[in-house]
């Protein structure tokens, strides 16, 4: 089964293959697909057999086959006539269905409800086993009380059990109740076709009485005229994307109408008349080459449409796109015609996705006044059951990235908040702000991300997301000083996150902090044992702090807990070759680990041929630690590692040419 990853602290792949796996199926979701490609749901009947005939599809016949994007089923005896009746949940509408058992037949049944002493076994029972026995037969009927029974459904806590048609005539011997503390209780008084309640230590079985049976009676329900335009209203505060056409960045300065058309489509020919009587509207054709300009203007000047030809670019409409799929759950492509009704201010009033009229265009002008447009949004009357919800900038923003527009997206961002809803709380503002700064600094731009980083900070200081960022976006704009503040400060508040923890490690790493750098890399190893890459930086580490007996510790039991642990043998190698001091240096030690690390990577791998060449040259094979770095100095590879490597081989390769082994002169001696 799959699972969630358990942390997210050196698990960079496995989370960004985590996140991408949710944002296809959310995805898939908003995009009115279906999980299961809309096969209808199906009932299988036992029918005793084995193999291909042990279950027949009878999905039909009991009216079950239905097309629902079904998720959770739980049992119920809901109308209490004795045989279960099953309530559904659909991911698409209808979003619940209840399915009454009607089958008629001279079965029995008993309904048990236990409730527990509230010490020994928990009030509702849960865990307990019931055993019926009815007489004359060998084996009792068993059920267990579950809390949980499948994917996100809980059924009845009454327990149901299907006698049979010989139960009248046979009658019930006896039940007994295994509790959870561990206890048999036996139970007096059940009678069949009856509801009892099994209360822990009475020993007799109390009647319940059945439900009163409710009688819906159905309203009437008003199905709307279909209109053949989609119109959504936004609710207030929600900006419009920057307009960029072939002319350059598009200004209005009053309440405006941006039209989407194209001298192609028959419906946008079929509207032109209405759309040049029309006052306060801007045409914006969805093509942007030069055969349908001349289109263009000529259809202009046959109508008499005084006004510049808009050529939307192809960035632009994929804005537009991505702006009106932010206002819905269902993704579906923008059409043309579409348009905006947008006030000076750039806030959107209304989309409608098709020819919208002019009546209703300028009906809706009116919205600007309005505080609460939701009753407008809503094709049918009703009651709210909540406050107006608040505009936030983020469901555009992640529309926008989610297409891979990450610079639209920062646009949109810094526009957005420099006048933000008011109504949108300081959570609401950190996540946008967190959100400008993630994507800045994703863009190669940490400096600019600092300043909604620090804003978010100042809204929400314990928020441990913005901490882990903006220490980044410091280290990254190569402040590490301030860097190792920030997160300070958030682990001050967050002891335990592992994020921060190992984010410490490597700035007093980088400030040359080498003896806290060793505590904090210890103390994340200790709580996350499997990352074991921590063990090369605490050997470094206690190189540079002139404790290399310590260093050679560490990487021995790493390798003793894993033999195969390549980097820590590696490391253990340069050590003892590469050591100034004489009482560390193990040659002919180094010499062993590198060849085997060598013979495993069948010589593939060249930070270990480089490992292999400084063990060679502290052991006088001058000429053959030669020959690989000589090697080493020709590597192609276009990377930093590659060239990284490639500078060490040059500079090793002129030190044995003189006829002395490496040493590292950055390791202090004993």
């Amino acid at each position: 089964m799959s699972q969630s990853p358990l942390n997210t602290v050196g698990q960079d792949e496995q989370m960004r293959s985590y996140r991408q796996g949710w944002n296809a199926l959310n995805r898939l979701l908003h995009e009115n697909k279906s999980f299961s490609g809309r096969e209808t749901n199906n009932a299988f009947l036992n029918c005793g057999g084995s193999g291909e005939n042990r279950f027949a599809d009878v999905s039909s016949a009991i009216g079950w086959d239905f097309a629902d994007d079904a998720r959770a089923i739980a049992q119920v005896d809901w109308d209490h006539d004795g045989d279960l009746d099953l309530w559904v949940t659909n991911r698409t509408a209808p979003r619940l269905r209840l399915l009454e058992n009607t089958l008629n037949n001279d079965h029995h049944f008993v309904s048990l409800l236990l409730e527990g002493n509230g010490t020994s076994t928990n009030r509702d029972g849960i865990g307990a086993r019931v055993e019926v026995k009815l007489k004359g037969t060998p084996v009792p009927f068993l059920k267990t009380l579950h809390a949980g029974h499948s994917f996100l459904s809980q059924q009845t806590r009454h327990l149901h059990f299907g006698l049979g048609p010989e139960a009248k005539e046979n009658g019930i011997e006896s039940v007994s109740v295994n509790w959870i503390g561990g206890e048999r209780e036996l139970f007096e008084g059940v009678r069949i076709n009856k509801r009892h309640l099994l209360k822990q230590g009475t020993g007799k079985a109390q009647s319940l009485s059945k439900r009163t049976p409710v009688k819906w009676q159905p309203i009437p329900q008003v199905i709307p005229t279909v209109d053949p335009v989609a119109r959504t209203i936004p609710m207030p505060g929600q900006s419009l994307p920057q307009i960029i056409t072939q002319n350059g960045t598009l200004f209005w300065n009053a309440t405006t109408q941006l039209q989407l058309w194209s001298p192609t489509c028959s419906h946008c020919l079929e509207e032109l008349p209405q759309w040049a009587k029309a006052k306060g509207i801007i045409l914006l054709t969805t093509e942007n080459d030069e055969e349908t300009k001349k289109t263009c203007e000529l259809l202009f000047e046959k109508h008499a449409i005084d006004q510049e030809v808009h050529m939307l670019t192809q960035e632009t409409m994929e804005l537009l796109d991505a702006f009106q799929s932010s206002l819905i759950d269902i993704w579906l492509p923008l059409p043309v015609p579409s348009s905006f009704l947008v006030t000076q201010n750039n806030e959107v009033l209304a989309v409608y996705r098709g020819p919208a009229s002019t009546e209703l265009v300028q009906k809706d002008r009116a919205l600007e006044e309005e505080a609460d447009r939701r009753k407008f949004a809503t094709p049918f009357s009703g009651i709210w059951i909540a406050d107006q919800p608040v505009t936030s900038p983020l469901r555009v923003a992640k529309q926008l990235q989610g297409r891979g527009a990450d610079d639209q997206a920062i646009l949109y961002l810094q526009t957005a908040l420099k006048a933000p809803s008011p109504g949108l709380s300081k959570h609401e503002l950190t996540d946008a702000h967190l959100m400008l700064g993630q994507l800045l600094g994703k863009s190669g731009r940490p400096y600019e991300a600092i300043a909604p980083l620090k804003k978010a900070i100042e809204l929400v200081p314990e928020d441990v997301r913005v901490a882990l960022l903006l220490a980044a976006a410091y280290q990254e704009s190569g402040d590490l000083k301030t860097a190792l503040k920030v997160n300070s400060f958030g682990f001050q508040q967050h002891p335990a996150n592992l994020n921060l923890l190992q984010q410490r490690g490597e700035l007093q790493y980088s400030l040359k902090k080498w003896a806290e750098a060793i505590q904090s890399y210890k103390a994340l190893l200790k709580k996350n044992p499997s990352l074991t890459g921590l063990n090369i930086k605490i050997a470094e580490a206690h190189c540079l702090t002139g404790t290399p007996d310590k260093a050679l510790v560490a990487l021995k039991n790493s390798l003793r807990s894993n033999p195969r642990y390549l980097e820590a043998a590696s490391q253990l190698s340069r050590i003892l070759s590469t050591h100034p001091d004489d009482s560390i240096r193990s040659p002919q030690e180094a010499l062993m680990l590198a060849e085997r690390l060598c013979q495993i990577t069948k010589n593939q791998k060249p930070s270990y041929l480089f490992t292999k060449a400084l063990a060679l040259a502290n052991v006088g094979k001058f000429q053959e630690s030669e020959v690989i770095l000589t090697q080493l100095t020709q590597i192609t590879d276009i990377n930093q590692a590659s060239h990284s490597l490639s500078l060490n081989a040059q500079s090793a390769l002129a030190t044995i040419k003189s006829g002395k082994p490496i040493r590292n002169s950055d390791w202090p001696s004993l």
